[in-house]
């Protein structure tokens, strides 16, 4: 008789944790259709990506209606779990929009979920810390200001990959880690530079606890998380001199050693350095001010990460690989996940905890709306009719010349082609063929569009390159051995507990 109340009480946090993303959500769903910033390009890449599905590609690499009928090479490069997401959703009949905004729901709902299963049994107040997470203020400018639904489904993955961590040093198990791993990565892949640095190196080291056999099973995770996610990273990788992606790292918007605190003459949008580098600042003196005279580790480690976030580590952006995540504030997303650590392991007066924490949350509730002061128009749509989609996926070179997407391809496909009849051009996986002055019939691919707009004598082809079939492999063999790994019996656990409970004012190690 005693089950029952047992499992409603479990299922308590979860019911309040659904409650909360249905608040968050309902602004988004009562107000006009959002176009701003990301918002426009997340609707034509999951309108495609549910239209591809439904044909039977389980993953879709070519758009083959973006850039008005030209098609674009997007998620050679893009990762794709968060639009597998929105493209599920889509296939239940739901139309774009809706099924849009129900990704960021369920990535909202995801994210209050993998908090407290990272809190429990580990801070004070578990659920607390959780609906924190969701209600500070990057979470909700990640959806309201910035419609960034990879980077916001990140945010329900960020407390797995830590989960994976502590289990990996604690027990001895890697495959948890590695599943969190392979899908950080597999959904945003500048995050997933920044937290492989700022949160996995850390976090492994502290939960190691000077024990160096704790770190085989973290070190074991990773890779084999990697391995896991090599589909998408192998192409990605290995085939960007086809695209104009290296045109994006000449921008200074999206340079992130220019938006430091410390170099003021290199701003590009003040406005936007204030609002970050200000969030910043600010959710580091929260952290402080929550953990009073014994910061302990999450205190330190997320004034470390704030710091980094505004700019305050010299030559830290500019550092290889780093300076390609293009916005250092994307940092804030584990600077947050610190605050709601600090503030579920507080035990301290609740009065005193929310007064801390109110002006971060009451400025969450000025982003809290379709109408707020970030909405602006970052990302300009390609004035060519049809379905738009971003410049860097043009092929290498179309955007320096400044011809129309469509033109730019098809001349330079079929400009090589017949110089050399029976050679590939390749975008890279887009094949034109010429028939050497033969009028033949274009021939219909049922892997896309393209092939009607390609000249009489001429036809294009989507092909599978050797860099997918290699990643592939490598991921095949990578969750063959996560398979293997969760069916092997548990090593014993070491005598003292990875990542043991804490309280904001714990000492740094305890």
């Amino acid at each position: 008789m005693t089950l029952a109340p047992r499992r409603a009480t479990r299922l308590v946090p979860a019911a309040l944790i659904l409650l909360l993303t249905v608040a968050l959500l309902l602004p988004a769903f009562l107000a006009p259709a959002m176009t701003h910033d990301s918002f426009w390009i997340d609707r034509t890449w999951s309108e495609q990506f549910t239209m591809l599905l439904r044909s039977g590609n389980p993953y879709p690499r070519w758009l083959p209606w973006s850039y008005g009928g030209l098609g674009a090479p997007v998620f050679y490069y893009y990762a794709p779990l968060s639009f597998h997401l929105a493209g599920l959703i889509g296939l239940t009949g739901i139309a774009t929009y809706p099924a849009l905004l129900l990704a960021f729901g369920c990535a909202w709902f995801g994210s209050g979920l993998a908090m407290h299963a990272w809190l429990k049994d580990r801070a004070a107040a578990p659920l607390a810390g959780a609906l924190l997470y969701m209600v500070l203020p990057y979470h909700v400018i990640d959806f309201y200001g910035r419609g960034a639904l990879a980077e916001f489904c990140a945010f329900a993955i960020i407390p797995l990959v830590a989960i994976g961590i502590c289990h990996a040093a604690d027990r001895g198990r890697s495959w948890p880690l590695a599943i969190a791993y392979t899908a950080l990565i597999m959904t945003h892949l500048p995050t997933a530079v920044i937290a492989s640095v700022l949160l996995v190196a850390p976090l492994a080291l502290w939960s190691a606890q000077g024990d160096i056999r704790r770190l085989l099973p973290v070190a074991t995770g990773l890779a084999t998380g990697l391995a896991g996610a090599a589909i998408y990273l192998v192409p990605a990788l290995t085939l960007q001199h086809h695209v104009a992606l290296g045109s994006l790292w000449d921008v200074p918007f999206l340079q992130p050693a220019n938006w430091s605190l410390l170099h003021p003459a290199r701003w590009t949008s003040t406005s936007y350095v204030l609002l970050f580098d200000g969030l910043a600042l600010a959710t580091a003196a929260t952290a402080l001010l929550l953990s009073g005279r014994r910061p302990g580790f999450w205190t330190i480690w997320t004034v470390a990460i704030a710091a980094i976030a505004a700019g305050l580590l010299p030559g830290f952006w500019s550092l290889p690989v780093l300076k390609a995540v293009q916005f250092p504030w994307r940092a804030l997303a584990l600077a947050e996940f610190g605050l709601a650590t600090v503030a579920a392991g507080r035990r301290g007066s609740p009065v005193t905890t929310v007064a801390i924490l109110l002006p971060l949350l009451a400025f969450a509730l000025t982003m809290l709306s379709p109408a707020n002061p970030l909405h602006g128009d970052a990302m300009t749509p390609l004035p060519i009719p049809g379905r738009q989609d971003v410049i860097e996926y043009l092929p290498a070179g179309a955007v320096a010349m400044g011809r129309a997407p469509r033109t730019h391809l098809l001349q330079a496909a079929t400009a090589t082609a017949r110089r050399h009849p029976g050679a590939m051009f390749s975008y890279p996986s887009v094949q034109a063929r010429c028939d050497d002055g033969s009028s033949s019939p274009p021939r219909r691919d049922r892997d896309s569009a393209l092939l009607v707009r390609a000249p009489a004598d001429c036809r294009l082809e989507i092909g599978r390159l050797p860099q997918e079939w290699l990643g592939l492999f490598i991921s095949l063999a990578g969750w063959g051995a996560v398979a293997a790994s969760a069916y092997r019996p548990s090593p014993r656990r070491l005598s003292a507990r990875a990542c043991p409970a804490w309280s904001a004012g714990s000492p740094a190690v305890p």
